[in-house]
């Protein structure tokens, strides 16, 4: 999907800035919250705040054979 993504953007992302985080982190967060009767509200869960530009640069070396265009990122 996010190579499909790259495929088709035309704009540039400078200042676009995306959290990312692994599943099993979220699932554990998931399982936390629901035994926690006491929580309540919106719980953000969170690896790490990138820059676009810098997670498609990182896309593109570690899965080279996926032509990640990165024109459209500065």
């Amino acid at each position: 999907m996010a190579q499909q993504e790259a495929k088709r953007c035309t704009e540039t992302y400078e200042d676009f800035f995306m959290g990312s985080v692994h599943f099993k982190d979220v699932a554990l967060a998931h399982i936390l919250v629901y035994e926690n009767k006491s929580a309540t509200g919106r719980h953000l869960c969170l690896e790490a705040i990138s820059r676009y530009g810098d997670f498609v640069a990182k896309v593109a070396e570690l899965y080279p054979e996926y032509k990640v265009h990165s024109e459209a990122v500065s």
